[in-house]
C-alpha cells in the first residue's frame, strides 16, 4: 500500500534509471561547483594580498562575457546581477571619491585619475548593464576597490567596508559562476543543456546565500560572545546603544525629549523580546531555502525591519543592505525565478523534486562555509553604555570652536563616523568599541553598566594612525579651500551621512567661513551614560585632545 501511494506521487521514483540519473547529475555538478569555490577563494585571497590589482578580476570577467547569450534558466541570476550593478552605481554616484593627494608625484596623480575614470565607467556600467549584463560586475567592484586604493592616494587607509561588502561578493560570485557555466556546459546535447540549467539555478541560490550568510554568522557571533551561555540574549539591552547614539548626536528625533524618553523605555523593557526576535530571524537565514516563497519574503522583510530600527535607534544608515533585500525579494517573486526554480520544485516527479532538494541543500551548505570563500560580516557585541565619543572641532582665528560633521570629509566620512582611526591618549580611553560603545568581552560589558573606570580600561594599544590622520586633515583642508575658491562653495552637505547628524549640531560649522580655520581638534570624551528623569545623563571620566594645525606655516605635507 505504501509503495502504491509513493508511486502515485512520484511515478518514476522506483525506476532505477531515475535514481541513477539523479546521482549522475549531482556528480556532474560537483565539477562546476568546485570551480566556483576555487574561483571565489582565489578572488578573496587576491583581494586581501593585492587589493590594488584586484580590479583586474572584475574587468576581465566583464570583458570576456560581454557577448554572452544566456539561457532561460539563467535569467533570474542575471536579473539579480543587473539590479545589484545598478544599485551599486547609484551608491557610487552619491559617494563620489573626493580624495586629497598625499603627494604630487606622477604615480599618485595617475592612480587618482584612474580612480576617477573607473568611477565614471562604473556609473555608465550601472545603466548599460541592462543591455550588456556583464557590465553589472563593475559598479560593485568599484565600491570595494576604490576604498582599498584610497589609502595609497591619501596616506590614510579606508577602514570601513561594511556598507558595501555584500554587493561585490554577490556580483563576483555570479560573474564567476556564469563564466564557468559558459565554459563547462557547451550546448552539444541535452545532457549539457540540463547541466547548465541546473547549475544556473544553483548559482542564483548561491548568490542569495552570500547575503544570507551575513545574517546567519551575525547570529553565531551573538550566540558565542564571551561570557555565560546566551548572555547576549538574556542580559544585553539595546537601550544602551541608543544612549550612545544619542550622546554621539545620531538620533533623528533627539530634539523631542518625550519621544526620546518613550523610545528608551520601550527598548529597555522589551529588550528580551527584541533580542529573541533578532536571533530568531538571523538564525532562520540558514533555513531560507526550505521555506515557502511567502515565508522567505517575510524573512527578508524582517531583515529590512531590523535595519530600519537600526536607523531609528542608532542613526546608522544601511540602505544598501535594505535595497539588496528588496532586490532579492523582487527576483524571488519574479516570473523568471518562478519558472526556472519554483516550477521545478513543484514538479511531482521524483527526479525533479529530489534535484531541487539537492540544490537547496547545497546552497544552505554554502552559508555554513561562506566565510572561507567570501567576506562575511560578523555583527555581534554587548552594549555597555560606556562611550568613547570621538569627533572633530574646527578652531577659528579667535579660538572659537565649531563641531565638524563627519560628511565634511566626504569619501572618508564613513570611516571617520565609525571612529576607526584611534584615540588621543589611548591609555586612558575605555576599551569599548567606537562609535557604539560596544564590547566583545563580558567583563567590559559589566564594567560599563556600573561605570567601573579601572575595569573599563584595557591595554594601551597605541595610536597607529595619528600621523596619517594629521597629514590627511591638513591636505583635505587645503583641498576644501581650493574647491571653495574655485566654485565659491564647498558643497559637502550634499554628501550623505552614514550616521545621521541633526542640523542643529552642524549649522554653526555650516556658516563658518572655512578660510578662518587655523586648526582642527580631534577630541575624545570617555563617558558613562544613563537615563534618568527622561534625560540622558553623561558622566565624563576622561577627556583627551589632539590639535592639528592647518595655518600657512603648517601647509607642509
Amino acid at each position: 500500500m505504501i509503495r502504491n501511494r509513493f508511486s502515485a506521487v512520484f511515478p518514476d521514483a522506483l525506476q532505477p534509471t531515475s535514481l541513477r540519473t539523479l546521482v549522475d547529475q549531482v556528480f556532474v555538478l560537483a565539477g562546476p561547483i568546485s570551480f566556483l569555490l576555487a574561483g571565489l577563494y582565489i578572488n578573496r585571497k587576491i583581494g586581501i594580498r593585492f587589493p590594488a590589482l584586484w580590479l583586474i578580476i572584475p574587468v576581465f570577467l566583464a570583458a570576456v562575457m560581454a557577448s554572452t547569450r544566456y539561457i532561460e534558466a539563467e535569467k533570474p541570476v542575471v536579473r539579480l546581477w543587473q539590479l545589484v550593478g545598478s544599485l551599486s552605481a547609484v551608491y557610487a554616484l552619491l559617494h563620489y571619491p573626493l580624495l586629497p593627494l598625499q603627494s604630487d608625484d606622477n604615480a599618485t596623480v595617475a592612480l587618482y585619475w584612474l580612480v576617477l575614470f573607473v568611477w565614471l565607467a562604473s556609473l555608465a556600467a550601472g545603466v548599460l548593464c541592462f543591455k550588456i549584463p556583464s557590465l553589472s560586475v563593475l559598479p560593485p567592484s568599484f565600491l570595494l576597490w576604490s576604498k582599498s586604493v584610497a589609502g595609497t592616494i591619501t596616506g590614510l587607509p579606508q577602514t570601513a567596508y561594511i556598507d558595501v561588502a555584500p554587493l561585490p561578493e554577490v556580483s563576483i560570485c555570479i560573474a564567476i559562476g556564469l563564466l564557468i557555466n559558459q565554459i563547462h556546459s557547451h550546448p552539444r546535447n541535452d545532457a549539457d543543456n540540463l547541466l547548465r540549467s541546473e547549475f544556473a539555478k544553483l548559482l542564483c541560490l548561491f548568490a542569495i546565500s552570500i547575503h544570507l550568510a551575513n545574517y546567519f554568522w551575525s547570529f553565531y557571533m551573538k550566540a558565542t560572545l564571551d561570557g555565560p551561555p546566551w548572555a547576549w540574549l538574556w542580559e544585553n539591552s539595546p537601550a544602551y546603544i541608543f544612549l550612545v547614539a544619542l550622546d554621539n548626536g545620531h538620533i533623528l528625533f533627539s530634539a523631542y525629549q518625550h519621544v526620546v524618553a518613550f523610545t528608551f523605555t520601550i527598548i529597555d523593557q522589551l529588550h528580551l523580546i527584541s533580542n529573541f526576535g533578532i536571533l530568531f530571524a538571523q538564525a532562520a537565514a540558514i533555513t531560507a531555502f526550505f521555506l515557502t516563497k511567502r515565508a522567505f519574503v517575510i524573512l527578508l522583510l524582517l531583515f529590512d525591519a531590523m535595519h530600519l530600527s537600526i536607523i531609528l535607534i542608532v542613526g546608522a544608515n544601511f540602505w544598501p543592505w535594505i535595497m539588496l533585500n528588496v532586490i532579492i525579494t523582487y527576483v524571488v517573486v519574479g516570473r523568471d525565478f518562478q519558472q526556472a526554480v519554483v516550477a521545478h520544485a513543484a514538479d511531482k516527479r521524483f527526479h525533479a523534486c529530489a534535484m531541487h532538494f539537492v540544490l537547496r541543500l547545497l546552497a544552505t551548505g554554502f552559508i555554513l562555509i561562506a566565510p572561507r570563500f567570501v567576506n562575511v560580516t560578523f555583527l555581534g557585541w554587548y552594549d555597555t553604555g560606556a562611550n568613547n565619543k570621538l569627533f572633530f572641532e574646527a578652531v577659528d582665528e579667535s579660538d572659537g570652536r565649531h563641531y565638524v560633521p563627519t560628511n565634511y570629509f566626504t569619501f572618508y566620512s564613513y570611516s571617520l563616523a565609525h571612529m576607526d582611526y584611534g584615540s588621543p591618549e589611548p591609555a586612558t580611553a575605555f576599551a569599548t568599541l567606537s562609535p557604539n560603545g560596544g564590547a566583545w568581552e563580558y567583563k567590559y560589558f559589566k564594567a560599563g553598566r556600573t561605570c567601573d573606570v579601572n575595569a573599563l580600561r584595557g591595554p594601551d594599544a597605541g595610536w597607529p594612525y595619528r600621523d596619517e590622520l594629521s597629514v590627511f586633515v591638513r591636505n583635505y583642508h587645503r583641498l576644501a579651500l581650493k574647491i571653495y575658491s574655485t566654485l565659491g562653495v564647498f558643497p559637502y552637505n550634499v554628501y550623505p551621512h552614514h550616521f545621521h547628524v541633526p542640523g542643529i549640531l552642524t549649522e554653526d560649522f555650516d556658516r563658518l567661513n572655512k578660510r578662518r580655520i587655523v586648526a582642527y581638534i580631534y577630541r575624545r570624551e570617555s563617558v558613562c551614560l544613563t537615563f534618568n528623569s527622561g534625560q540622558l545623563k553623561r558622566e565624563v571620566k576622561d577627556v583627551a585632545e589632539y590639535r592639528i594645525d592647518v595655518g600657512e606655516r603648517h601647509n607642509d605635507k
